[in-house]
């Protein structure tokens, strides 16, 4: 049996060389190959195609291609498994993303091939929780703004939400996504003695969280934070309708997908300053271009798409990782974190084979 790693510039060939051959078993051969991309930007710009338009947007790298094309299991954070690496990966039967989301990946055809798609939920979810914390703060206190003034000189005392600067104590945040992230943000914010309301059909009951419908959410919370995935039905969730229900007092925090708010209407409610601020990690269009309306505002906090970077983060994907591969060595129960269930049998048929030490071909 073999399994391919796919490198980038966040988690290299060389750091999957280091950590994931020791912790397999003896028989088992490995190969690790460097996704080749000139820089973040390119990096960026990829990964903003496949969410938009599937990992068919970007083209197959020969390289990357070559070092799979005969792996029983392929390991990959952000490099694109379409349809045409599948064609001509005829033994391919696991593919395991190094992230919650699998918009790299096209599902609808490793379901229809047979190919078992396990994604790895929670890998960053400590970084991406003190990162929107760091947001909210950073915007209702005006941190940033008051840093940039200082760098050009200026000794600024006037801010747009001076009549409303509020302190945590007393104030409900609102969850919109309710998994690792946004119950990592209730512990940690639970010391500020805030009150909380989340919006998740799937989620299950957290002690001390209200569990209310989307409209109620925005209406009430003086904090909105976005963490949930991002489909077809979430598109766009956060519209104008929804932002216009805010109170003129509250903030929008987005470190989860641009393509979950409308962007247009949002700068347009802050640009009328119908609620207090934003604070977005993520946009349509990464990097935004100079004449990008949320630039040339002075009541939102800008980041360049980085919640979610830290070293441990990486490093705590690749040993989530390796423990979905021992899954495939012991135990009969499907994993929880399989994204396709269809093909719930398959994989059955492969631990079966593989805990054997027979070829599954």
């Amino acid at each position: 049996m073999k399994i391919a790693a796919v490198g980038d510039l966040f988690l290299d060939a060389a750091t999957l060389t280091e950590l994931i051959p020791p912790a397999l078993p003896k028989g088992v051969a490995f190969a690790a190959v460097q996704w080749p991309l000139r820089d973040l930007k390119e990096l960026q710009g990829f990964n903003l195609k496949v969410e938009q338009g599937g990992p068919d947007a970007v083209p197959v790298a020969p390289e990357v291609l070559a070092a799979v094309k005969d792996a029983d299991i392929v390991f990959t954070q952000f490099w694109p498994v379409s349809a045409q690496v599948m064609a001509a990966s005829p033994k391919l039967r696991v593919i395991a993303v190094g992230r919650s989301g699998v918009e790299n990946i096209a599902v609808a055809e490793a379901t229809k091939r047979g190919i078992c798609v396990l994604n790895t939920v929670g890998r960053n979810a400590q970084a991406v929780a003190e990162y929107a914390i760091g947001l909210m703060l950073c915007e209702m206190r005006n941190i940033s703004r008051g840093h940039a003034a200082l760098r050009r000189g200026e000794w600024r005392k006037k801010f747009p939400n001076d009549a409303s600067v509020p302190e945590l104590p007393g104030r409900t945040l609102g969850l919109v996504g309710f998994g690792q992230i946004g119950r990592l943000m209730v512990k940690k914010l639970a010391g500020f003695e805030m009150n909380f309301l989340a919006y998740d059909p799937y989620a299950k009951p957290e002690p001390g969280v209200e569990f209310v419908d989307l409209p109620t959410l925005m209406k009430r919370s003086d904090f909105v934070s976005i963490h949930a995935k991002l489909t077809d039905e979430t598109r766009k969730l956060i519209n104008r309708e929804l932002l216009a229900l805010m109170k003129p007092t509250a903030y929008l925090i987005n470190t989860a997908r641009a393509e979950l708010v409308d962007e247009a209407a949002l700068a347009e409610t802050l640009r009328q300053g119908k609620i207090a601020g934003a604070a977005l990690d993520v946009f349509m269009h990464e990097p935004p271009a100079a004449d990008d309306p949320l630039l040339q505002l002075d009541n939102v906090t800008l980041s360049p798409h980085q919640a979610g970077v830290t070293v441990d983060a990486y490093r705590t994907t690749v040993k989530l990782f390796l423990q979905n591969i021992r899954r495939l060595w012991a135990g009969s129960e499907l994993p929880a974190n399989l994204v396709n269930r269809e093909t719930g049998e398959k994989l059955r048929e492969f631990k079966t084979a593989v805990s054997a030490g027979c070829d599954p071909h």
